[in-house]
């Protein structure tokens, strides 16, 4: 998505129906103090413009909020992602595309004074850097080709992502802070999505536009997890254990011997749940996935491992289990359900 505010150009990234997320200076006032001013979004490449308010902003992460009907596309709610293992031999291969400043083409004669200028995508490839998985901020260390065009001096080919989202595969794990300045640097610093979902306001707002609360996934684990299921209005979605139709009721003693099952002192281990069909051995273990994954807001957060957010999964039994070995360099507890085992 193109993010307009103020005269200049940036990108976003639809996160749910009428949200999209950008960073704040993309559309922040002049000057502290002031209110944010009018902007627009729009699909790249197209003219159609729909007009956007600031629904949300923190440190430099904005959501911004316009009518789905004025863009003439339909938007899914994005998946949120994580990295959650370091393995200097296999980082996390991400992507990012955007409208850096480098990327601006023109069109026409100067002296006629009829001269058109805009900015064209470029993507922007490359990986996490290991040491930053658990920061503050993610490194997309970029190894794709630079922008043919030049940069300002002193600033980065990249300068002008500005607000663009990192995926690994179909999970939004990040969005762009800013490219770090430097012709030789192609690094972009952007804020990982599980500090977002740490805001409960960006939650609740993003839940009301989608439908569904949103949940971080081990985005370098989606080889070995079945992706988790979408909301459809189908019989099948409304049927099944794992879409949550209705709370959780029932089995409070065996979620709670689960419970302390994983915060036993011993590092690896494994539970048995057996019982006849429909019992709820499924929708269990979602509940007990769930609640172990669950973000608090940063006011609630401790350091302590009984309030840490978990690595949740169910195993894809058609999962290559070469890409098992990732499982010995998470960096955060994990559950792995293999149901029907």
């Amino acid at each position: 998505m193109s993010v307009e505010c103020s005269g200049r150009v940036d990108a976003g990234c639809v996160v749910a129906p009428g949200l999209v997320l950008t960073a704040v200076h993309v559309v922040g006032p002049a000057k502290p103090g002031q209110a944010f001013g009018p902007c627009a979004v729009g699909l790249i490449g197209s003219p159609v413009r729909a007009v956007a308010e600031v629904a949300w902003h923190r440190e430099d992460a904005a959501l911004l909020r316009f009518r789905p009907a004025d863009l003439p596309r339909e938007f899914a709610p994005v998946r949120w992602g994580e990295i959650v293992c370091v393995s200097p031999s296999r980082p996390a291969r991400c992507v990012a595309v955007g409208l850096p400043a480098a990327a601006e083409r023109r069109q026409g004669n100067g002296e006629s004074g009829t001269v058109r200028r805009w900015r064209e995508p470029e993507a922007a490839e490359g990986h996490i850097n290991a040491g930053d998985t658990g920061g503050r901020f993610y490194s997309l260390q970029v190894d794709s080709a630079v922008p043919a065009g030049e940069p300002e001096p002193g600033t980065s080919p990249w300068a002008g992502m500005s607000g663009a989202g990192v995926f690994h595969e179909d999970l939004l794990v990040a969005t762009v802070q800013q490219a770090v300045p430097g012709r030789a640097n192609a690094r972009l610093e952007a804020i990982p999505a599980r500090r977002l979902l740490d805001d409960r306001g960006f939650c609740d707002i993003v839940e009301r536009a989608s439908g569904t609360r949103p949940q971080l996934e081990p985005a370098d684990l989606h080889s070995i997890f079945d992706s988790p299921l979408q909301p459809v209005a189908a019989a099948s979605y409304l049927l099944a254990a794992r879409s949550e139709t209705v709370e959780f009721t029932g089995l409070d003693t065996e979620l709670q011997l689960l419970h302390d099952w994983c915060h036993s002192p011993r590092a690896v281990d494994v539970a048995v749940v057996r019982g006849p069909g429909g019992v709820g051995k499924t929708r269990l273990a979602v509940e007990l996935a769930r609640r172990l994954a669950d973000r608090r807001p940063q006011s609630e957060s401790t350091a302590d491992t009984s309030n840490f957010p978990w690595s949740t999964g169910f195993l894809d039994p058609r999962a290559d289990q070469r890409a098992y070995p990732m499982l010995r360099h998470l960096i955060r507890p994990a559950l792995i359900v293999i149901d029907y085992a």
